[in-house]
């Protein structure tokens, strides 16, 4: 009877280690999981809440095209207002329906000039009709290039002046591809216009009396 006795005593302390080892490795999991986290919230803690753009960029899957790609290269053009424009030219025609021809040369390379206003030196004499003339494009809103110099401005009397000279202005905006080829506009300039006369003052139209003649006898 005493061997069977060990044979069974044997196959308990075996399970008894087995249990054993299982309980130690089940406790080693748990502390090592508690731990790890422990680490991550104390790491959270350290690090702060994240940006709406971290979690987007950490969570969420970038479509293709889309996310953080390299910025478009600035433009190197600049505009630069320019209030007079020196163009030179002349009028043709009539007081009353005119074209004046306004030339602005030489236009550097890489510089174009877009005209933003049509101006006259002196109010409630001319008006700009805005449509060309003489085969010239109009001026409003033209863009003087070096190869486009030239532009015409329908004119037109809508009264009279004293003054002998008119002038037409152009103002416009300069863009540039190179930075200070703008500086080479700046100036003065107009086309004169035809000055419409006005009629003779009461002055001129005065006349000297003349002498009664003396009755005969």
């Amino acid at each position: 009877m005493s061997g069977p006795r060990g044979v069974v005593g044997s196959a308990d302390s075996v399970r008894e280690e087995a249990n054993a080892v299982f309980l130690v490795r089940l406790l080693l999991a748990v502390v090592v999981t508690a731990g790890v986290a422990a680490c991550e919230t104390q790491r959270e803690e350290t690090a702060g809440p994240r940006t709406q753009e971290e979690v987007t960029t950490a969570d969420s899957p970038v479509e293709e095209g889309t996310g953080l790609e390299s910025p478009l290269p600035p433009d190197d053009e600049v505009a630069v207002n320019l209030p007079e424009l020196p163009v030179g030219g002349s009028s043709t025609g009539e007081p009353e329906a005119q074209c004046a021809a306004a030339t602005l040369s030489p236009v550097p390379d890489g510089v174009s000039v877009t005209v933003t206003a049509i101006r006259f030196s002196e109010d409630g004499v001319f008006t700009a009709r805005g449509s060309g003339c003489d085969s010239y494009p109009p001026c409003a809103g033209f863009t003087f290039t070096p190869e486009r110099s030239t532009c015409g401005v329908a004119v037109e009397a809508t009264g009279t002046t004293d003054e002998e000279n008119v002038l037409l202005f152009l103002d416009g905006k300069c863009v540039e591809e190179i930075t200070g080829a703008c500086a080479e506009l700046r100036g003065h300039g107009s086309v004169p216009l035809i000055v419409p006369t006005g009629p003779p003052s009461p002055e001129d139209t005065t006349t000297t009396d003349e002498p009664t003649p003396t009755p005969t006898e």
